[in-house]
């Protein structure tokens, strides 16, 4: 391991510290877990956002796991806030999605707001995404703001507008269910072309007969679409380790 990675008991987890942080369009909130490293993880969870006990269980896992800062947020504003998805949250999904080159002007303006609150440089950040979560920290790394790496768990790893270059030598993990019927194995075919023809430093894992949603432990188990996988999420906690381990390293 790198000298960046520890192992933390339960006991030395920090109390989390609220965050508030704007830019010129828009106010954001986060938690703060502050480990004193160089580094920081940012955790972009589903549409519910960054207030759920969900939420919170990733952050404080991959905290304790390597040592590094932790920051779960969302790019909902304070002043918007889903309460359902139908109806709700799959408008501003939708809309987001639908216009690549927009939302990356304010996932731009979301990572200069947040780096420069807590005072640390875009290349110390790694952005570990899940569902919504994993879209948004792909059209991240998509933005070329320096990011060190962007991981995408069980989100949607193509985009409608395919880079062709990045300045910036950020690298990308999409970890997926090979059994997603709702995100297809289409779409990692989609993102592994557009990175090849880019140049860019990819890594893609298709994890067997799991479904979307694998490491939601709120997720219907009887829901044909999505499922809750133990195993699974455990081997992505493992592969995230051992991927951050040789980020993290100097």
């Amino acid at each position: 391991m790198g000298s960046d990675i520890i192992l933390l008991s339960p006991e030395a987890m920090p109390t989390p510290r609220k965050l508030r942080f704007s830019d010129d369009q828009a106010e954001y909130a986060g938690l703060f877990l502050n480990y004193d490293r160089a580094h920081t993880v940012l955790v972009l969870p589903d549409w519910r956002g960054h207030r759920t006990d969900y939420a919170m269980r990733r952050g404080v896992e991959l905290g304790r796991k390597i040592g590094a800062n932790v920051v779960v947020s969302d790019l909902f504003t304070t002043s918007y806030r889903p309460t359902d998805y139908a109806g709700d949250a799959e408008h501003w999904v939708a809309a987001a999605l639908a216009n690549p080159r927009a939302l990356r002007q304010c996932l731009t303006g979301y990572v200069q707001a947040l780096t420069a609150h807590i005072g640390i440089a875009p290349s110390s950040v790694i952005v570990v995404g899940y569902c919504l979560g994993g879209a948004l920290a792909f059209e991240m790394g998509r933005s070329d703001l320096g990011l060190r790496a962007v991981v995408c768990i069980h989100g949607i790893p193509a985009s409608t507008a395919p880079i062709q270059t990045l300045r910036y030598k950020t690298r990308f993990l999409a970890i997926h269910g090979a059994s997603d019927p709702i995100i297809e194995l289409e779409h990692l075919t989609r993102f592994q072309t557009e990175m090849t023809r880019a140049k860019v430093d990819w890594t893609s894992l298709a994890l067997g007969h799991v479904r979307h949603g694998f490491t939601d432990e709120e997720t219907d188990p009887h829901g044909h679409s999505q499922r809750y996988d133990q195993t699974a999420s455990r081997r992505t906690l493992g592969m995230l380790a051992a991927f951050l381990s040789l980020e993290l390293s100097p």
